[in-house]
């Protein structure tokens, strides 16, 4: 009973899979791997693989020892483990030579040593050609995600650069004709594309329309229909007039009372100038999407970036007095804090809608909240409302560790 457990080992221990390189052949696939050994090292080995999902009959190949033999090494069977391959055989092609290194601590023999590592890896083969493929499974969903998000965003800018066509042509554009095109209107129709991106890409990919979740998980998150557009206002009306408003901090006597019709605005015509249509795909798609492949506060930022470029068309109509770079700033300060709000909420584009909403409907009611207080000529009032966004969201970003709340886990629609 003694020898017997010699070979015991540890299932819960990781294996600490490395795969080096992979090479597809018909009917298999050869892996160049490195793994940790129970007694100690690294062990580089071979694992050939049959194609397909089923359980395979696994070998453990164990070379020859003869000093200075250049077969003396994984390669010895390689061959033999590939003409196996196609019967269903899986094989694991051990580097056992006398450069392996010794742990002090077994006070053994080096060929029982081998032995002994030997067969635990035999036993640990199908474990590890289980981890090999649920990394290809992961290769292939990081690819079917990104497929998505390009589909995704191809609709939504193609629909919206489409729509704004007659607008970017007409008198307020490149004036190549001399028919007037309503600005709102046309805003508000290509705001469409992010909804329909979200919808079509959603079907494509499940077979139903059920793309996003509309309100909170639960009652406790409900309570961020409201902190979520607070948290735009608080950037709005408290971070950006600190970093405006000069001179003495005692002489910043801002005016609350003009915030009292703000909410008029959120819930107005507002809302179909860009929240309700396009959050469904910014939030509500694109940042679950990218949550799956990147870390959440990174793929608010990328969320952000496409966000902006989306909009430049508009630029070439004067739709917004800030510059596309400076805007693009803007928003991608702006995205990490949404998206902290969506996960938190249990991914509720209501949430999104609303703080979207907020954003748009402020900057009117800034003038008359500031009043008389001085304020400064430079950088300019969009640069340091970028800087507020950005300071806000690098301190939501430090508090949850970068996750904002994110489920990783495919988002459930209902």
């Amino acid at each position: 009973m003694q020898d017997v457990k010699h070979f015991e080992y540890d299932e819960r221990v990781a294996l600490d899979v490395k795969e080096l390189s992979v090479q597809a052949r018909s009917g298999m696939s050869i892996h160049d791997v490195t793994y940790a050994s129970p007694k100690g090292g690294s062990v580089p080995a071979y694992l050939v693989v049959p194609k397909g999902d089923g359980k395979f009959a696994p070998i453990l190949w164990g070379h020859w020892m003869m000093p200075a033999s250049p077969t003396a090494n994984r390669k010895e069977f390689l061959d033999e483990a590939i003409a196996l391959a196609p019967a269903g055989v899986l094989s694991l092609l051990i580097d056992g030579s006398y450069t392996l290194p010794m742990d002090p601590r077994f006070n053994i023999d080096r060929h029982q040593w081998l032995l002994e590592s030997g067969v635990i890896r035999y036993k640990r083969t199908e474990h590890m050609s289980t981890d090999l493929r649920a990394g290809q499974r992961k290769k292939q969903d990081k690819k079917q995600i990104l497929k998505s998000v390009l589909l995704f965003y191809a609709i939504a800018c193609g629909f919206a650069w489409l729509a704004w066509t007659p607008l970017v042509l007409g008198p307020a554009g490149l004036k190549l004709h001399k028919y007037p095109i309503s600005l709102p209107v046309s805003a508000c129709v290509g705001t469409l594309g992010p909804l329909l991106g979200c919808l079509i890409t959603h079907r494509a990919q499940t077979g139903n329309w059920r793309a996003v979740r509309l309100l909170p998980r639960s009652r406790l998150q409900m309570i961020w229909l409201v902190a979520g557009p607070l948290l735009v206002l608080l950037c709005l009306f408290l971070v950006f007039p600190a970093f405006i408003s000069k001179g003495d901090p005692r002489a910043w006597h801002w005016h609350l009372g003009a915030l009292v019709g703000l909410w008029v605005p959120m819930f107005n015509y507002n809302l179909f100038g860009g929240p309700i249509f396009e959050e469904f795909g910014w939030r509500g798609f694109l940042q679950p999407q990218l949550q799956q492949v990147l870390p959440p506060w990174i793929a608010a930022i990328c969320v952000g970036i496409m966000w902006a470029a989306w909009h430049v068309p508009l630029f070439l109509v004067g739709w917004s007095s800030a510059s596309p770079l400076v805007f693009a700033f803007i928003v991608i300060g702006l995205s990490p804090l949404m998206a902290f709000a969506f996960n938190a909420s249990g991914d509720a584009v209501v949430v999104a809608i609303l703080m979207h909403s907020a954003f748009n409907a402020s900057p009117r009611f800034l003038p008359s909240f500031l009043g008389t207080v001085p304020t400064r000529d430079y950088p300019s009032g969009e640069f340091l409302l970028g800087c507020s966004f950005l300071l806000s969201a690098v301190a939501v970003i430090v508090v949850t560790r970068g996750r904002l709340f994110a489920n990783v886990q495919p988002p459930s629609p209902g």
